[in-house]
C-alpha cells in the first residue's frame, strides 16, 4: 500500500504515511492543524470539514452496502457482537430508572453544588466566566419596555443589570434600585414556571431584597403594570 498523500512512498508496517513531511502535508490536505485543532478559527473549521467531505466522497467505507449475507467479513463482525452481548441485558436508563432523576441523587448534587458556592475564589471565577460567555450586553424589547415604564412612573430609580454587570449571591437580576434593596425580575414563558416565581422571591428575600416579578403577558396592560409597580415601591 502507498502512502496516502505523496501515493508513492511505501509506509512503515502499521503505518499510512511513508515520512514525518507526508505527515505533515495531511494536516493541510484534510484542513485540520493538529497541533491546534482545538482552537481552530471559522475558516479552519469550514476547509477542515470540506477536506472531510471530500476525502469520504473520494474514500467510501468498505462496509458500505455489505451485508452478512453478501460479504464474510461483515458475518464475522455480527456473530463477535452477538457473542459479546449473549447473556447481558441492557440496562433501561430511560425516565425514572436513569439515577441522576432520583431524588436522592438530585439533592445530593445541590447540596454538593452548594457547597462550591461557598468557597468564595471559585464563585468569583465561575461568575466571571459565566458574565464573559454567556452574558449579553444590552436589553432585550420587552426588557427595554419594562425599563421605559419604569422610568415613566419612577425616574432615576431603577438600573437595567441583566448584562451580568450585577450579582445577588448567584443570580443576575434584571433591575435593581438605586438606594433600596428591591428588584424587578422579567420572566418570559419560554424559560420560566409558576414556580420559579416564589423561588426566585424566597432567595433575594433571604439576602435581604424584595422581588417583584413581571410575566410577559402583563405587558398587555400597562396601565395595570403601572400600578403594580407603584404598589410594590410604596
Amino acid at each position: 500500500m502507498n502512502c496516502k498523500v505523496c501515493k508513492t512512498g511505501k509506509p512503515q508496517k502499521g503505518r499510512i504515511y511513508c515520512s514525518k513531511q507526508c505527515y505533515y502535508n495531511a494536516s493541510k490536505i484534510f484542513g485540520l492543524n493538529r497541533r491546534k485543532s482545538w482552537k481552530l478559527s471559522d475558516t479552519s473549521k469550514k476547509n477542515q470539514s470540506e477536506g472531510m467531505m471530500k476525502y469520504r466522497k473520494n474514500h467510501p467505507s468498505w462496509i458500505k452496502g455489505l451485508t452478512a449475507k453478501t460479504d464474510n467479513r461483515v458475518m464475522k463482525m455480527a456473530k463477535n457482537v452477538s457473542k459479546a452481548l449473549t447473556g447481558k441485558k441492557r440496562l433501561n436508563m430511560t425516565g425514572d430508572n436513569n439515577p441522576s432523576r432520583r431524588p436522592e441523587v438530585r439533592e445530593g448534587k445541590r447540596k454538593k453544588m452548594n457547597k462550591k458556592w461557598e468557597d468564595r475564589e471559585w464563585a468569583k471565577n465561575t461568575l466571571k466566566k459565566t458574565m464573559n460567555s454567556s452574558y449579553r450586553g444590552s436589553p432585550n424589547k420587552q426588557e427595554i419596555l419594562i425599563g421605559s415604564i419604569i422610568d415613566s412612573i419612577l425616574p432615576n430609580t431603577y438600573k437595567f443589570v441583566g448584562d451580568g454587570s450585577v450579582w445577588i449571591g448567584r443570580k443576575n437580576p434584571d433591575f435593581v434600585h438605586n438606594s433600596k434593596k428591591m428588584i424587578i425580575e422579567f420572566f418570559g414563558r419560554k424559560w420560566h414556571k409558576l414556580e420559579h416565581e416564589p423561588e426566585k422571591i424566597e432567595y433575594f428575600k433571604e439576602l435581604g431584597y424584595e422581588c417583584l416579578v413581571i410575566w410577559t403577558e402583563e405587558l398587555n396592560d400597562i396601565e395595570k403594570l403601572k400600578v403594580k409597580i407603584i404598589k410594590f415601591n410604596r
